[in-house]
């Protein structure tokens, strides 16, 4: 006879109840060597314990490992319920286990998701998400540096801070979820933190270049105006003229960051219209982010990237900083 206590879950233990385990060990058999089975399936590395003979029992400590990880990565992947039936048994190797005399008396509920933080955890990727789609509607966020001509208009979305602030929720949403699931708190892998490091340095050599475009029409300006006060010529001659009103006028659009034109007009256009590296870099982050959550849903880990894949990224980074220089 094999009992199982139900339900079991990751990182909590599980106790099996087998009747004739003591005669089975006195029969010269080790009952230190019983090694776990889940879904018919060995748990390489999952042995007792501890073991309790006068009860017949055998707890064994339900966690991933490096060597059992492919086993619950199959018994979890696609989770599309809080809980599923599993049946859990014990075996003297990798062989051969032993089966519940009565059909499905092995047979257990796993809690895949934990229902009170389940809530938790979905309550606050909701209101994480709400948030920032709030704030970058409501408030610079996510929009352009500088200080519009007038406080009523909106500033045009920044493409460099829009990445990061998707690459940040997805990071953080998978992060969150297979630690609900597995327990894993050691989830972002090193080439999802190079991809989060060039998001970053994309959004961050945005806004160095655009403060220094400004930095050098407000100092213009100022040379401009100053010069017309004082009645010299910007040629130097003692006769003054009024500074060209084209030149002015190109100055102040280089501190006024302009006004949105929607979301998508404002990320893929420059100021001379839609521009093609634009669109590289956002369609390259849109493929990467259906593929990260697609992998992270599947195989309840964050994907490893290739380094060919974060130059390519670090290209269209470069790319769209360089293209930003000369942009008006």
């Amino acid at each position: 006879m094999l009992d199982v206590s139900d339900p079991i879950r990751l990182g909590r233990k599980v106790t099996l109840r087998m009747e004739g385990l003591r005669a089975w060990v006195e029969g010269g058999n080790t009952a230190h060597r019983l090694l776990l089975y889940l879904d018919g399936r060995p748990a390489p590395g999952d042995y007792p314990a501890s073991i309790s003979l006068g009860r017949g029992e055998l707890v064994y400590h339900l966690e991933i490992t490096s060597e059992n990880r492919d086993l619950w990565e199959d018994i979890l992947r696609h989770p599309t319920h809080l809980s599923r039936k599993i049946a859990v048994s014990v075996g003297p190797g990798v062989d051969s286990h032993f089966v519940a005399a009565e059909a499905g008396r092995n047979v257990v509920s796993l809690q895949i998701v934990p229902r009170p933080w389940g809530m938790v955890t979905l309550v606050v990727l909701g209101l994480t998400l709400a948030g920032l789609v709030g704030l970058a509607r409501s408030t610079n966020l996510l929009r352009d540096p500088g200080s519009p001509s007038t406080p009523e208009r909106r500033k045009p979305y920044s493409l460099s801070r829009t990445q990061m602030a998707v690459w940040f929720y997805l990071v953080f949403a998978a992060y969150l979820a297979i630690w609900l699931v597995t327990g894993d708190l050691n989830t972002i892998t090193q080439s999802l933190l190079g991809l989060m490091g060039i998001s970053a340095g994309t959004a961050l050599g945005g806004a160095v270049i655009d403060g220094q475009k400004r930095e050098e029409a407000t100092d213009r300006l100022a040379r401009l105006s100053a010069e017309a006060v004082s009645g010299a010529s910007p040629a130097g001659l003692a006769d003054s003229t009024p500074p060209p009103a084209d030149a002015t006028r190109r100055l102040r659009e280089g501190i006024d960051p302009g006004v949105s034109r929607g979301f998508l007009r404002d990320i893929l256009s420059d100021g001379e219209g839609l521009s093609l590296h634009r669109f590289q870099i956002a369609a390259w982050t849109v493929a990467l982010g259906v593929i990260f959550v697609a992998d992270t849903y599947n195989s309840l880990r964050m994907p490893e990237f290739s380094a060919t894949l974060l130059g390519l990224m670090g290209l269209s980074a470069g790319t769209y900083l360089g293209f930003k220089v000369p942009e008006k």
